[in-house]
Protein backbone atom coordinates (compact mmCIF):
# COMPACT_ATOMS: atom_id res chain seq x y z
CA UNK A 1 0.00 0.00 0.00
CA UNK A 2 1.68 3.35 -0.94
CA UNK A 3 -0.33 5.37 2.12
CA UNK A 4 0.30 8.74 0.84
CA UNK A 5 -1.49 7.73 -2.12
CA UNK A 6 -4.20 5.55 -0.43
CA UNK A 7 -3.38 2.94 -2.99
CA UNK A 8 -2.61 -1.11 -3.09
CA UNK A 9 -1.72 -2.66 -6.31
CA UNK A 10 -1.10 -6.19 -7.01
CA UNK A 11 0.22 -7.75 -10.31
CA UNK A 12 0.05 -11.81 -10.55
CA UNK A 13 1.05 -13.98 -13.34
CA UNK A 14 -2.14 -16.54 -12.52
CA UNK A 15 -1.62 -20.17 -13.56
CA UNK A 16 -4.56 -22.63 -15.01
CA UNK A 17 -6.97 -23.34 -12.52
CA UNK A 18 -5.12 -21.42 -9.87
CA UNK A 19 -7.96 -19.47 -7.52
CA UNK A 20 -7.83 -16.49 -5.32
CA UNK A 21 -10.27 -14.06 -3.24
CA UNK A 22 -10.33 -10.60 -3.52
CA UNK A 23 -11.80 -7.83 -0.87
CA UNK A 24 -11.32 -4.17 -0.65
CA UNK A 25 -12.80 -3.39 2.78
CA UNK A 26 -13.41 0.25 1.52
CA UNK A 27 -13.35 2.51 -1.53
CA UNK A 28 -13.03 0.35 -4.82
CA UNK A 29 -10.54 -1.92 -6.98
CA UNK A 30 -10.23 -2.25 -10.14
CA UNK A 31 -8.79 -5.79 -11.61
CA UNK A 32 -7.27 -5.91 -15.33
CA UNK A 33 -6.52 -8.83 -17.08
CA UNK A 34 -3.77 -8.41 -18.93
CA UNK A 35 -3.11 -11.50 -20.67
CA UNK A 36 -5.12 -15.27 -21.03
CA UNK A 37 -8.58 -15.00 -19.04
CA UNK A 38 -10.08 -15.22 -15.63
CA UNK A 39 -13.65 -16.48 -14.79
CA UNK A 40 -14.98 -14.50 -11.44
CA UNK A 41 -17.64 -16.28 -8.97
CA UNK A 42 -20.07 -13.68 -8.36
CA UNK A 43 -23.77 -13.81 -6.73
CA UNK A 44 -25.27 -13.78 -10.11
CA UNK A 45 -23.09 -16.25 -11.37
CA UNK A 46 -20.07 -17.20 -13.42
CA UNK A 47 -18.53 -14.03 -14.95
CA UNK A 48 -15.81 -14.77 -18.26
CA UNK A 49 -12.68 -12.10 -17.74
CA UNK A 50 -11.07 -12.38 -20.99
CA UNK A 51 -7.66 -10.29 -22.17
CA UNK A 52 -8.18 -6.28 -22.08
CA UNK A 53 -11.23 -6.49 -19.59
CA UNK A 54 -11.44 -4.04 -16.81
CA UNK A 55 -13.84 -5.06 -13.67
CA UNK A 56 -14.20 -2.61 -11.22
CA UNK A 57 -15.93 -3.71 -8.17
CA UNK A 58 -16.52 -1.19 -5.28
CA UNK A 59 -15.86 -2.11 -1.67
CA UNK A 60 -19.60 -2.88 -0.93
CA UNK A 61 -19.55 -6.46 -3.08
CA UNK A 62 -18.69 -9.41 -1.03
CA UNK A 63 -15.41 -11.03 -1.61
CA UNK A 64 -15.17 -12.12 -5.07
CA UNK A 65 -13.36 -15.69 -5.48
CA UNK A 66 -11.24 -15.65 -9.40
CA UNK A 67 -9.48 -18.19 -10.80
CA UNK A 68 -7.09 -18.25 -14.09
CA UNK A 69 -8.51 -19.82 -16.97
CA UNK A 70 -7.23 -22.77 -19.80
CA UNK A 71 -3.79 -20.73 -20.33
CA UNK A 72 -3.31 -19.12 -17.17
CA UNK A 73 -3.66 -15.08 -16.75
CA UNK A 74 -1.69 -12.18 -15.81
CA UNK A 75 -3.63 -9.81 -13.84
CA UNK A 76 -3.04 -6.56 -12.08
CA UNK A 77 -5.40 -5.45 -9.13
CA UNK A 78 -5.51 -1.63 -8.27
CA UNK A 79 -7.21 -1.10 -4.63
CA UNK A 80 -7.91 2.43 -3.72
CA UNK A 81 -8.94 3.69 -0.55
CA UNK A 82 -12.20 5.68 -0.08
CA UNK A 83 -9.75 9.10 0.68
CA UNK A 84 -8.00 8.05 -2.75
CA UNK A 85 -11.52 8.35 -4.25
CA UNK A 86 -12.26 11.58 -3.22
CA UNK A 87 -8.40 12.62 -3.91
CA UNK A 88 -9.58 12.25 -7.89
CA UNK A 89 -12.81 13.12 -7.71
CA UNK A 90 -15.47 12.24 -9.47
CA UNK A 91 -14.01 9.40 -9.22
CA UNK A 92 -15.83 8.27 -6.36
CA UNK A 93 -18.86 8.59 -7.71
CA UNK A 94 -18.48 6.57 -10.83
CA UNK A 95 -16.08 4.14 -9.57
CA UNK A 96 -19.02 3.05 -6.59
CA UNK A 97 -21.12 0.69 -9.02
CA UNK A 98 -19.79 -2.96 -10.54
CA UNK A 99 -18.78 -2.89 -14.58
CA UNK A 100 -16.74 -4.76 -16.45
CA UNK A 101 -15.98 -3.83 -20.14
CA UNK A 102 -13.14 -4.01 -22.11
CA UNK A 103 -10.25 -1.00 -22.40
CA UNK A 104 -7.25 0.52 -24.19
CA UNK A 105 -5.50 3.37 -22.11
CA UNK A 106 -6.10 1.74 -18.78
CA UNK A 107 -4.95 -1.71 -20.11
CA UNK A 108 -1.54 0.02 -21.52
CA UNK A 109 -1.13 1.70 -17.81
CA UNK A 110 -1.54 -1.69 -16.20
CA UNK A 111 1.55 -2.90 -18.65
CA UNK A 112 3.38 0.09 -17.38
CA UNK A 113 3.06 -0.76 -13.79
CA UNK A 114 4.45 -4.22 -14.34
CA UNK A 115 7.05 -3.13 -16.34
CA UNK A 116 7.90 -0.71 -13.08
CA UNK A 117 7.69 -3.58 -10.93
CA UNK A 118 9.93 -5.73 -12.68
CA UNK A 119 12.72 -2.57 -12.80
CA UNK A 120 12.47 -0.60 -9.93
CA UNK A 121 14.16 2.62 -9.59
CA UNK A 122 13.82 5.33 -7.37
CA UNK A 123 11.44 6.63 -9.54
CA UNK A 124 9.30 3.96 -9.33
CA UNK A 125 6.84 4.75 -6.80
CA UNK A 126 6.40 8.28 -8.39
CA UNK A 127 5.65 6.83 -11.75
CA UNK A 128 3.47 3.97 -10.03
CA UNK A 129 1.11 6.24 -8.70
CA UNK A 130 0.72 8.34 -11.89
CA UNK A 131 -0.11 5.06 -13.47
CA UNK A 132 -2.67 4.04 -10.57
CA UNK A 133 -4.39 7.54 -10.77
CA UNK A 134 -4.73 7.65 -14.65
CA UNK A 135 -6.25 4.15 -14.57
CA UNK A 136 -9.11 5.10 -12.33
CA UNK A 137 -9.49 8.61 -14.23
CA UNK A 138 -9.79 6.30 -17.39
CA UNK A 139 -12.67 4.00 -16.11
CA UNK A 140 -14.16 6.72 -14.19
CA UNK A 141 -14.09 8.55 -17.73
CA UNK A 142 -15.92 5.78 -19.26
CA UNK A 143 -18.36 5.11 -16.76
CA UNK A 144 -19.07 8.49 -16.42
CA UNK A 145 -19.83 9.22 -20.18
CA UNK A 146 -22.02 6.02 -20.10
CA UNK A 147 -24.03 7.54 -16.83
CA UNK A 148 -24.92 10.79 -18.36
CA UNK A 149 -26.07 9.42 -21.84
CA UNK A 150 -30.02 8.93 -21.45
CA UNK A 151 -31.74 7.15 -24.33
CA UNK A 152 -34.02 8.87 -26.47
CA UNK A 153 -37.65 7.75 -27.05
CA UNK A 154 -36.52 6.64 -30.80
CA UNK A 155 -33.47 5.06 -29.99
CA UNK A 156 -34.95 3.33 -27.40
CA UNK A 157 -38.15 2.19 -28.75
CA UNK A 158 -35.77 0.82 -31.44
CA UNK A 159 -33.54 -0.86 -29.71
CA UNK A 160 -36.37 -2.66 -27.97
CA UNK A 161 -37.54 -3.98 -31.35
CA UNK A 162 -33.79 -5.48 -32.19
CA UNK A 163 -33.49 -6.30 -28.88
CA UNK A 164 -36.84 -8.91 -29.84
CA UNK A 165 -36.09 -9.10 -33.40
CA UNK A 166 -31.99 -9.13 -33.77
CA UNK A 167 -32.09 -12.72 -35.27
CA UNK A 168 -33.91 -11.42 -38.50
CA UNK A 169 -34.00 -7.96 -38.14
CA UNK A 170 -35.64 -5.06 -39.99
CA UNK A 171 -34.16 -3.04 -42.46
CA UNK A 172 -32.98 0.38 -41.33
CA UNK A 173 -35.70 1.95 -43.65
CA UNK A 174 -38.65 -0.24 -42.15
CA UNK A 175 -37.34 0.16 -38.70
CA UNK A 176 -37.63 3.95 -38.49
CA UNK A 177 -41.21 3.66 -39.78
CA UNK A 178 -42.47 1.57 -37.09
CA UNK A 179 -40.73 4.26 -34.69
CA UNK A 180 -41.84 6.73 -36.98
CA UNK A 181 -38.67 8.97 -38.11
CA UNK A 182 -36.63 8.97 -41.03
CA UNK A 183 -33.42 6.43 -41.60
CA UNK A 184 -31.22 9.14 -41.44
CA UNK A 185 -32.76 10.53 -38.09
CA UNK A 186 -32.81 6.97 -36.46
CA UNK A 187 -29.06 6.50 -37.34
CA UNK A 188 -27.84 9.64 -35.95
CA UNK A 189 -29.94 9.49 -32.74
CA UNK A 190 -29.28 5.85 -32.03
CA UNK A 191 -25.34 6.19 -32.29
CA UNK A 192 -25.53 9.36 -30.05
CA UNK A 193 -27.96 7.03 -27.43
CA UNK A 194 -25.81 4.06 -27.79
CA UNK A 195 -22.44 4.61 -29.48
CA UNK A 196 -23.34 2.03 -31.96
CA UNK A 197 -24.52 2.43 -35.46
CA UNK A 198 -28.23 -0.17 -36.20
CA UNK A 199 -26.12 -2.57 -37.57
CA UNK A 200 -23.06 -2.73 -35.37
CA UNK A 201 -25.96 -3.19 -32.16
CA UNK A 202 -27.51 -5.94 -33.92
CA UNK A 203 -23.97 -7.84 -34.54
CA UNK A 204 -23.20 -7.02 -31.04
CA UNK A 205 -26.57 -8.47 -29.76
CA UNK A 206 -26.16 -11.30 -32.02
CA UNK A 207 -22.47 -12.29 -30.65
CA UNK A 208 -23.55 -11.82 -27.19
CA UNK A 209 -26.48 -14.57 -27.86
CA UNK A 210 -23.84 -16.77 -29.33
CA UNK A 211 -21.67 -16.43 -26.25
CA UNK A 212 -24.55 -18.00 -24.24
CA UNK A 213 -25.14 -20.87 -26.59
CA UNK A 214 -21.69 -21.56 -27.23
CA UNK A 215 -21.58 -22.17 -22.99
CA UNK A 216 -24.46 -23.54 -22.27
CA UNK A 217 -25.08 -25.31 -25.48
CA UNK A 218 -23.64 -28.31 -27.26
CA UNK A 219 -25.32 -27.21 -30.82
CA UNK A 220 -22.88 -26.66 -33.45
CA UNK A 221 -21.29 -23.54 -34.20
CA UNK A 222 -22.64 -23.86 -37.60
CA UNK A 223 -26.27 -23.97 -36.26
CA UNK A 224 -25.84 -21.23 -34.09
CA UNK A 225 -24.49 -18.92 -36.65
CA UNK A 226 -27.71 -19.90 -38.87
CA UNK A 227 -29.89 -19.54 -36.03
CA UNK A 228 -28.43 -16.01 -34.76
CA UNK A 229 -29.01 -14.94 -38.73
CA UNK A 230 -25.20 -14.63 -40.05
CA UNK A 231 -24.72 -15.51 -43.41
CA UNK A 232 -22.48 -18.68 -42.55
CA UNK A 233 -20.43 -19.83 -40.20
CA UNK A 234 -16.83 -17.15 -41.95
CA UNK A 235 -19.72 -14.53 -41.33
CA UNK A 236 -20.56 -15.26 -37.39
CA UNK A 237 -16.43 -15.78 -36.42
CA UNK A 238 -15.45 -12.66 -38.48
CA UNK A 239 -18.35 -10.45 -36.01
CA UNK A 240 -17.14 -12.43 -33.08
CA UNK A 241 -13.57 -12.11 -33.43
CA UNK A 242 -14.34 -8.45 -33.25
CA UNK A 243 -15.77 -8.55 -30.30
CA UNK A 244 -14.14 -11.36 -28.27
CA UNK A 245 -10.79 -11.30 -30.07
CA UNK A 246 -10.53 -15.45 -30.30
CA UNK A 247 -13.16 -17.45 -32.45
CA UNK A 248 -16.29 -19.13 -31.49
CA UNK A 249 -14.63 -22.63 -31.29
CA UNK A 250 -11.72 -21.27 -29.14
CA UNK A 251 -14.12 -19.28 -26.55
CA UNK A 252 -16.28 -22.80 -26.37
CA UNK A 253 -13.55 -24.67 -25.37
CA UNK A 254 -12.22 -21.90 -23.30
CA UNK A 255 -15.78 -21.93 -21.61
CA UNK A 256 -15.89 -25.63 -21.02
CA UNK A 257 -12.87 -26.04 -19.54
CA UNK A 258 -13.24 -23.30 -16.90
CA UNK A 259 -16.87 -25.05 -16.39
CA UNK A 260 -15.14 -28.25 -15.98
CA UNK A 261 -12.87 -27.05 -13.11
CA UNK A 262 -15.56 -25.46 -11.31
CA UNK A 263 -17.79 -28.60 -10.96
Amino acid sequence: MDRDAGVRIRARSVAAGHTWVHRNREGSTIHIVLSGSVSEEALSGTVLLPRTSLAVRPASDAAREFRGGPSGARVVTVDYTAEALRRLTPCDKALRTSATFKGRSSVELAWRIVGELHAPDALTRAAIRIFADGIAIGCSRYLLRQLKVEPRPLAAAARNILDKEFRRPPSLRRLAKRVGCTPAHLARTFRASYGFTVRGWIEARRVEEGKRKLCTTRVSIGDIATELGFCDNAHFARAFRRATTVSPRAFRNAAGQINSVLK
